[in-house]
């Protein structure tokens, strides 16, 4: 065997040796990868937990800061402006109106922050967004953002176009209706209502409605359909 065909041999059988160490390379690199993204899968979904866990942690705080706050409450009025503050400091809003249901299903203001009542009217059954509410005993979330910093002063509510309207829920006692309470404009600082703060609404509209009932000789509600 002459020298050259020897060296030839020996070139082959470092190139076979170094395809197999290029292959066991490429097997081991993407076994690696592979723990890489189930490393990143597992990371997502613990975070995606810890956001869920968080979420739940505020929106069990406001809760309880808002039960604190009504509970104890003996009056009407008490009633409205505890809403106010908590729909201000929790939800985001300095414009709301609170509406009394009466036997018939017409609602009127009682209570109004941030937009003028003086014209205010009865709203009959089924009229706007509040006589929807009052009669079908569901809240009502407007979808999408807020009016923007150049939108129209806030007017009496019955008057408002329900576009003005970010969420309207029924004060509720024993699935009947006995108030509605309107959410208008947001702060500019928030663009929309979460599900915190939707959650959030809608527990008010059970825990607001024993405080703004007491003191009534008669409680005037309207049958849940």
């Amino acid at each position: 065997m002459s020298a050259l065909e020897a060296q030839k041999k020996r070139l082959s059988r470092r190139a076979r040796a170094l395809g197999r160490l290029v292959v066991r390379h490429r097997s081991a690199r993407e076994r690696l990868e592979g723990r890489a993204t189930r490393a990143e899968a597992a990371l997502a979904r613990a975070e995606g937990r810890c956001a869920e866990v968080e979420q739940q942690r505020s929106q069990l705080a406001s809760l309880y800061i808002a039960s604190r706050r009504l509970l104890p409450l003996r009056t009407r009025e008490e009633a409205c402006r505890a809403l106010q503050d908590i729909i201000a400091n929790l939800v985001g809003s300095e414009e709301i109106a609170v509406f009394e249901v009466d036997g018939s299903g017409a609602a009127r203001v009682v209570a109004a922050y941030g937009v003028d009542p003086a014209s205010a009217v009865l709203v009959a059954p089924e009229e706007g967004i509040v006589g929807r509410v009052a009669r079908r005993v569901e809240p009502y979330f407007r979808q999408g953002a807020a009016l923007g910093e150049g939108a129209a002063a806030p007017q009496a509510p019955c008057a408002r176009g329900e576009s003005d309207v970010m969420a309207c829920i029924p004060l509720t006692m024993d699935e009947r209706v006995v108030g509605v309470v309107a959410v208008f404009h947001l702060l500019l600082q928030k663009p929309e209502l979460g599900p915190i703060e939707q959650d959030l609404l809608e527990a008010l509209g059970t825990l607001a409605a024993g405080p703004f009932c007491a003191g009534r000789e008669r409680c005037c509600v309207l049958e849940g359909r």
